[in-house]
């Protein structure tokens, strides 16, 4: 008898078949390769490879400019400029690009939430969460980085806003960083450091984080939905590898290239005009919107000058918490309906994030007085708050009694 996971009930059609001769030529349903459970197969649990997806795509696109990008502050903005007026769908590929990477962002974060409300940072899956959030700021930084290469007067101008909120940490720490940013000083070293770290340093830490996750992923396996209810049979039933998880995979990838594809043909870039410092002076600079949250709130006037520090150490303290989110949230219950606190906590993260984003967009160069600061963003946290207390309180106690 056949007692390999999956083999029950297997088709008899021609796509049956074939899957099964190049699966015995190939192993693609090896053992090593652990089966997906039925109820996996949402596109909710598959962000992460969607991450990769995305980091493939800009891989490619990626190593097609590098056949005309010239790294040198002379030659940066007329290289790609000559990507988009002269190269065969120059224009094109580069709206890709910029596109996916701005779409890897976001599925990386909408990853990062799925599983902070999922609890999939719980036992024994905590170095996971470690590795998950490397690899998040990986992603942030590749973002970083390639945004000042084109050399404009808009991605120059944002980098040295973002590069000059470095000098507001403790001096240790900011001269390292700047070191390990932008060199020793001048733009020729500033470009072709943030090239290097683009094309070569950063997609290589991502590679083998990547790796290290995979491992840890075959290990433990997929986590449980966090429903508290016992499954459904059918929803436990093991999927192979291949074909099953294989071709759904490769369904999503199809349907987000595709929206790439789409995105890119109907919504051209327009190249901005090069950078010059006298240029620069007409512009309002700030950073790329994934950035855009935190200088929002460096423009509170609370934290002008000096005050800038303590709006970076209350930042850095968040990234810790999230980081080390398996030490401070170690009980087993993951169930949402059973956690209030951590899953009001995590709503509220995401609306402010969504504010103070949205906010810096509308107010560019604007210093936000303290007392409106206070009531955006103390209105937002209290209105979240309220509709969790209706939900927790009122609502799922009735719910539990009706059911009853």
């Amino acid at each position: 008898m056949d007692e390999t996971p999956g083999r029950s009930g297997e088709g008899t059609g021609p796509w049956s078949r074939l899957a099964r001769w190049v699966d015995e030529r190939l192993g693609l349903s090896y053992p090593l390769l652990r089966p997906a459970p039925a109820y996996a197969l949402s596109p909710a649990y598959w962000l992460g490879a969607l991450t990769v997806v995305a980091f493939a795509i800009l891989g490619v696109t990626g190593v097609l400019m590098m056949l005309y990008y010239v790294p040198t502050p002379a030659d940066a903005y007329s290289s790609t400029q000559f990507i988009f007026s002269h190269v065969y769908y120059g224009r094109f590929v580069e709206t890709v690009h910029l596109y996916t990477a701005y779409a890897m962002v976001f599925l990386m974060f909408a990853h990062l939430m799925r599983g902070f409300f999922v609890s999939v940072h719980k036992k024994p899956r905590e170095l996971m969460w470690l590795v998950g959030m490397a690899m998040g700021g990986v992603t942030l930084a590749l973002a970083f980085t390639g945004y000042l290469l084109p050399w404009t007067v808009i991605s120059k101008s944002g980098t040295d806003v973002a590069i000059g909120m470095l000098a507001s940490l403790p001096p240790p720490a900011a001269s390292i960083l700047q070191f390990l940013v932008a060199g020793n000083g001048g733009d020729s070293q500033e470009l072709l450091r943030f090239y290097d770290l683009h094309i070569v340093v950063l997609p290589a830490v991502l590679l083998v984080l990547l790796a290290v996750k995979m491992y840890m992923l075959e290990a433990h396996g997929i986590s449980e939905p966090p429903s508290g209810q016992p499954l459904a049979a059918r929803k436990l039933r093991a999927v192979p590898i291949f074909p099953d998880v294989t071709l759904y995979l490769l369904e999503l990838a199809a349907v987000f290239g595709a929206g790439m594809l789409l995105l890119s043909a109907l919504f051209p870039l327009s190249l901005p005009p090069g950078y010059s410092p006298a240029l620069a002076g007409s512009y309002t600079a700030q950073p790329d919107w994934y950035f855009l949250w935190m200088y929002q709130i460096l423009k509170l006037s609370v934290f002008e000058g000096a005050g800038q520090v303590v709006a970076l150490t209350l930042v850095t303290l968040g990234a810790l918490a999230l980081l080390f989110l398996p030490l401070l949230d170690r009980g087993p219950v993951r169930d949402l309906r059973r956690r209030p606190v951590f899953v009001t906590l995590g709503a509220i993260l995401v609306a402010e994030l969504a504010v103070l984003t949205v906010w810096g967009l509308e107010t560019p160069g604007q210093v936000i007085d303290a007392a409106l600061g206070a009531a955006v963003l103390g209105g937002t946290a209290f209105a979240v708050a309220a509709v969790s207390y209706v939900v927790y309180a009122v609502l799922l106690p009735r719910a539990k009694g009706g059911s009853g």
